[in-house]
């Protein structure tokens, strides 16, 4: 496992500065918290107005919003808050068909451990599922995968209902760890690889995880050694069609395969909305893959949700991001209007211009915290710095 979330789960755990201007100024009874400004002019305190000196930062709002007024030089005071970083909720879908037996199942697992034991933070939540099934229950042979029911689906199923049920359900780590290694533990590579049912079983499942965690993201993970295989109808374009019903519904379907077809599968990522697909050669599956996770985990972890100032809805054109890395000065961040305007430069943009709800940065300003752990702030009532 490489230290690069090591790194930025430092930044985050350092806390996030986010401050709003323009305070109200009412009092506080609680000293320690709210901002008080105003060292020369001021009437000082921990609650005081001012218009000459620094703005001094308090609790984590615990003693309301307090502190106000501007600056000789139009600075903005205001209020510290608790940031909320958007957590991951992460399902990983696992092909254990007979053809992963041997080293790329090794490896694969292998990855999937060392992922799991080196989150520390508890800012994602992991869950796991199997395809094919074992044997299960079956009404017609279309049920199964080969096309026989005999009472059961010998050879596993290609219901999605069957793949909604997760081997181990969606939950933070590290305390998911020990359930995953122990389940992953308790299977073994066989049967066929009925992708179409495998994707929709996890997004529904994923369609129930969002809705009951509608603070999180929630992504599934495909991974495959193969083209589909055994379920009738289950062609690439049945999968891609599962992948875009998914990503209608706010779910990101990420693909990883292990000597496949490239061009099929990155058809799915395509429609799931995260190509490209990552296609792993030989010799190099465990660490490709464990990247792959790390970059999955990594594009979501710069989403931070906008504060709300407690007289209502803040003004998105008011919203300035900045980041001071630790010993180093204050780096401005401006706003862009659209991921496809971030380029290879600083920036954030709104997952939705017209009704935002998260703030998201852009590569280059991502890579940069996530190298340098610093302090990461949010300004509600000063006019963005946009490019």
């Amino acid at each position: 496992m490489t230290s690069r979330f090591i790194r930025f789960s430092t930044v985050l755990s350092t806390g996030l500065l986010l401050t709003a201007c323009g305070g109200t100024g009412d009092s506080s009874n609680d000293t320690q918290s709210g901002v008080g400004s105003g060292a020369a002019n001021g009437s000082g305190g921990p609650n005081g107005n001012g218009n000459d000196g620094p703005v001094v930062s308090g609790g984590s709002n615990s003693g309301g919003e307090s502190g106000g007024g501007d600056g000789p030089n139009g600075e903005c005071a205001g209020t510290d808050f608790d940031a909320e970083l958007i957590p991951l909720d992460m399902f990983i879908m696992l092909d254990r068909s007979g053809s992963m037996e041997g080293s790329n199942w090794t490896s694969v697992t292998s990855a999937i451990h060392d992922f799991v034991d080196a989150q520390v933070q508890g800012y994602i939540g992991v869950g796991l599922g199997f395809f094919p099934t074992g044997p299960v229950a079956c009404v017609n042979n279309a049920d199964c995968i080969g096309g026989l029911c005999m009472g059961q689906c010998v050879g596993g199923s290609c219901k999605p209902s069957d793949y909604a049920n997760p081997a181990v359900p969606i939950q933070p780590l590290p305390g998911a760890a020990t359930p995953i290694k122990g389940a992953i533990a308790g299977t073994a590579p066989n049967g066929g690889t009925p992708l179409a049912g495998a994707l929709r079983g996890a997004l529904a499942y994923a369609a129930v995880n969002q809705t009951a965690r509608p603070t999180h993201i929630t992504t599934v993970v495909l991974l495959s050694d193969g083209l589909p295989d055994g379920c009738a109808p289950d062609l690439i374009s049945d999968v891609s069609t599962a992948a875009a019903a998914g990503l209608a519904q706010g779910l990101r379907t990420f693909v990883i395969g292990i000597g496949a077809e490239q061009s099929a599968l990155e058809e799915i990522a395509v429609a799931g909305g995260t190509a490209p697909a990552l296609i792993i050669g030989s010799g190099s599956v465990a660490d490709a893959f464990l990247a792959k996770l790390e970059e999955i985990r990594g594009s979501v972890q710069c989403q931070f949700q906008i504060p709300v100032p407690a007289q209502g809805t803040p003004n998105y054109d008011e919203v300035n991001v900045d980041f001071t890395p630790d010993g180093g000065s204050l780096e401005s961040i401006p706003r862009v209007s659209s991921e496809a305007d971030c380029g290879t430069e600083s920036g954030y943009y709104y997952d939705n211009p017209t009704n935002p709800q998260t703030i998201i940065l852009c590569p280059q300003s991502c890579t940069n915290i996530e190298a340098n752990p610093g302090k990461l702030s949010v300004a509600l009532g000063c006019e963005s710095k946009v490019r």
